[in-house]
């Protein structure tokens, strides 16, 4: 069984946050869905590229132009389980 962790980024930490990444793909098996909250254009061309690089990696950008409460956000990813 894989299981698959959401990554939730803001404004401003797609390129830092990529070496976590990085290195949770390297030390476990894995899924991660990486979700833009907020993130301008550029940034999530960036995600979107950077989940190209494996198959273990999917994107999501929330359906808002600004950033929404973390809360609201996690509830609207457990919707899109259900």
């Amino acid at each position: 069984m894989s299981f698959e962790f959401n990554i939730i980024y803001t404004p401003g930490t797609a390129t830092g946050l990529a070496p976590l990444v990085n290195s949770l793909l390297a030390w476990s098996d894995c899924t991660f869905r990486l979700v833009a909250n907020g993130c301008p254009a550029d940034e999530e061309s960036f995600l979107r590229h950077f989940c190209d690089r494996s198959s273990r990696l999917t994107f999501l950008s929330l359906p808002t132009e600004k950033m929404i409460p973390h809360g609201k956000a996690l509830f609207f990813l457990h919707q899109q389980t259900q």
